[in-house]
C-alpha cells in the first residue's frame, strides 16, 4: 500500500479524493530540529509526534505545490477531541511509529472516544486500495483537468494537459499491473 502522501500527490484531484482520505490516518512533518533530523508533529496540545485521523478535505485561503501540481486542499485532522486543519504538503511520508499509535490510543481512551473496528481499517484499507487501481474514465480526466486549471499561475494548454492525464493513466494501470503481480492483490 502507498504511504499517504504519495497517495495524496497521485489522486488529490480525483473525483474520489475525499471518499478515500477521510477517515485514514496520517502524521505530519513541520520541519527538522537542530541535528537536521525531521521533527513529526500534530500540534494538538503541543504534543510531538502523534498520529491524527482524517476527519474532512476543505479548501484553504493558500494555494501551494504539491509535487508536479497545485491545490489548495487541506485536512481537517483530529486527535483525541482536539481538531486542527493542515494542509497536504505537510503530510509525512512515514509510517507511525508504536510510540505514535500509542499517544492516539491513550488519547482516544482518556476521552472515552471510540476506537477504530478491525471492520472499519479493512474497509478503509479497500477504498485505498480502489483508489490505487482506479481505471478513470474520460469524465474524471476532464473533471481533473478542469480542477487542475483553478490553481494554474498561467493559462494552460488544454489539449496537452489532457494528453499527459492520459499518460499518466497509462503508467497508473502499468503500476498497478505490477502491483498486482508483486503483492497479490
Amino acid at each position: 500500500m502507498p504511504h499517504m502522501y504519495m497517495l495524496f500527490c497521485r489522486i488529490v484531484h480525483a473525483p474520489f479524493f475525499n471518499k478515500t482520505v477521510i477517515g485514514c490516518f496520517v502524521r505530519i512533518g513541520i520541519g527538522k530540529n537542530k541535528e537536521g533530523r525531521s521533527v513529526y508533529r500534530v500540534k494538538f496540545n503541543y504534543i510531538p509526534n502523534c498520529a491524527a485521523q482524517i476527519l474532512d478535505v476543505v479548501e484553504t485561503a493558500k494555494v501551494y505545490q504539491l509535487e508536479n501540481t497545485r491545490t489548495n486542499k487541506g485536512l481537517k485532522l483530529k486527535h483525541g477531541e482536539e481538531e486542527r486543519v493542515y494542509r497536504l504538503e505537510f503530510v509525512s511520508n512515514s509510517e507511525f511509529t508504536n510510540q505514535e499509535f500509542n499517544k492516539w490510543y491513550d488519547a482516544m481512551k482518556s476521552n472515552n472516544l471510540a476506537i477504530l473496528t478491525i471492520d472499519q481499517v479493512e474497509k478503509k484499507e479497500v477504498d485505498i486500495q480502489k483508489a490505487v487501481n482506479y481505471n478513470y474514465t474520460d469524465k474524471d480526466i476532464e473533471l481533473m483537468v478542469q480542477e487542475k486549471m483553478r490553481f494554474q499561475k498561467a493559462p494552460l494548454n488544454y489539449a496537452l494537459e489532457k494528453g499527459n492525464l492520459i499518460k499518466l493513466k497509462r503508467r497508473n494501470d502499468i503500476a498497478c499491473k505490477f502491483a498486482v503481480k508483486k503483492w497479490g492483490k
